[in-house]
């Protein structure tokens, strides 16, 4: 079983070596790479979870701590 993970758009994007040579059950996509349309301004952060979801991934890994914050998120 392989780890999807999606990386936030404040999240940098994967390392300069393939993270598979390191965990081969582990797959990171950056958001932009995945769906730039998911990047641009404006798109709420719930939406990008629910595409998340339906895109097979795991896991959302962001650095956006005021998630929590927000009534919606």
């Amino acid at each position: 079983m392989n780890l999807r993970l999606l990386l936030d758009q404040n999240f940098p994007r994967p390392p300069g070596f393939d993270l598979a040579s390191v965990d081969a059950t582990v797959e990171a996509v950056h958001v932009y790479d995945h769906d730039r349309t998911l990047t641009e301004a404006g798109t709420p952060d719930w939406l990008i979870y629910l595409r998340a979801v339906e895109d097979g991934f795991d896991a959302l890994v962001t650095r956006d701590w005021h998630q929590m914050d927000q009534p919606e998120e």
